[in-house]
């Protein structure tokens, strides 16, 4: 009967030599571990990874910052208005928008372009432009947030730096390339979302009714989310005097 002894005593110094050869590299241990086959389990030897190479590890290299863009690019972010882009828009909004206990209230309003009216100025009010789909979609954005963030404004100086971030990344990707109806027809589209959506919720928070307020800021948080708007969740994105930090 001493054979297996002496069988199991040189499985163990096999293991164990398995383990002070690991050992200097890394660190080993026995793990049981279920299998789908007889006998359904086995001790398993694990071990580390390596011992790290000595000396401090490398950082990652930052990514380059892209470059300003000229004032070309900025320039083709300028569109001029047609009356007939905003009118062939509004069934679209309508159908979108209008519906729910304001929907009557909102349906005249689109149809007699008071939305528009109420972002123009409020975008002219800030000095900026209502022929600048930068300007508007900055604008738009700004409102998104605060209206998601429940938050009544944030400075002049973050509005500023917002535009400016806002502008300069669409002015170097695909929108200053777009036709001036395509531009019209996105910018009031961003600008009539959001003041109907920031007036819903704005109608709920001053009657008290807290819980059909916070309702309304994840529905404009939704809608900010998708690639019909703007892809972003605002409750990931903070606005600051260097700009919006994803």
């Amino acid at each position: 009967m001493r054979a297996p002894r002496l069988t199991l005593s040189l499985l163990i110094a096999t293991v164990l030599l398995a383990v002070g050869a690991q050992s200097a590299s890394a660190e080993c241990r026995n793990v049981y571990k279920y299998v789908p086959y007889p006998p359904y389990g086995d001790l398993v030897l694990e071990c580390d990874n390596a011992t790290p190479p000595k000396g401090k590890p490398k950082k990652p290299k930052a990514k380059p910052k892209p470059k300003p863009p000229t004032r070309r690019q900025l320039a083709a972010l300028r569109y001029k208005p047609r009356p007939s882009v905003t009118e062939k828009l509004k069934p679209e909004l309508i159908a979108r928008l209008a519906k729910g206990e304001f929907g009557p209230q909102i349906q005249a309003q689109i149809q007699s372009g008071q939305q528009m009216k109420l972002a123009d100025a409020n975008i002219r009010k800030l000095g900026w432009s209502t022929r600048d789909l930068g300007d508007r979609y900055a604008h738009a954005f700004i409102l998104t947030w605060l209206t998601v963030n429940n938050r009544t404004r944030v400075s002049s100086a973050i509005d500023r730096a917002v535009r400016k971030d806002l502008k300069a990344r669409l002015a170097r990707g695909r929108w200053s390339k777009w036709s001036d109806a395509r531009q019209q027809e996105y910018g009031e589209r961003l600008s009539s979302y959001m003041v109907v959506l920031s007036g819903i919720h704005n109608t709920y928070k001053k009657a008290g009714e807290g819980t059909r307020a916070s309702l309304a800021r994840f529905d404009a948080n939704d809608l900010s989310r998708s690639r019909y708007f703007f892809g972003k969740s605002m409750f990931l994105v903070k606005l600051t005097r260097k700009g919006v930090i994803d």
